[in-house]
């Protein structure tokens, strides 16, 4: 998945965004999808260790490994409804943009 933005200036040097590129070709996700499923017992394991060595409380070291968890697989069910409405519909990329502070996407 790419994700590109177009910057614009504005006064006093600071940057905003004019427009936001969002590419993912099918195959991309799809491995994406099996990737992060496959880091994720590791990362937990990581995280585990890193709050034993931090001296961090069995609690909050469960709640951490938790939430991890929990986003992870937010993660995934996001990128397999994408991957399914993308092959549902033939497409092979999908690219979309979104005009800067509009909330507005386009499909292109």
């Amino acid at each position: 998945m790419k994700y590109m933005r177009a910057m614009k200036k504005v006064d006093k040097g600071q940057e905003q965004p004019e427009i936001v590129v969002l590419k993912i070709k099918l195959e991309d996700l799809l491995d994406a999808m099996v990737n992060i499923e496959a880091i994720k017992s590791s990362i937990q394991r990581q995280i585990l260790l890193g709050n034993r060595k931090m001296g961090g409380s069995k609690e909050q070291t469960a709640q951490d490994v938790k939430d991890f968890g929990k986003d992870i697989d937010t993660a995934i069910t996001a990128m397999t409804m994408i991957y399914g409405l993308m092959e549902e519909n033939g497409f092979e990329e999908i690219v979309a943009t979104k005009k800067g502070g509009t909330g507005e996407w386009i499909r292109l």
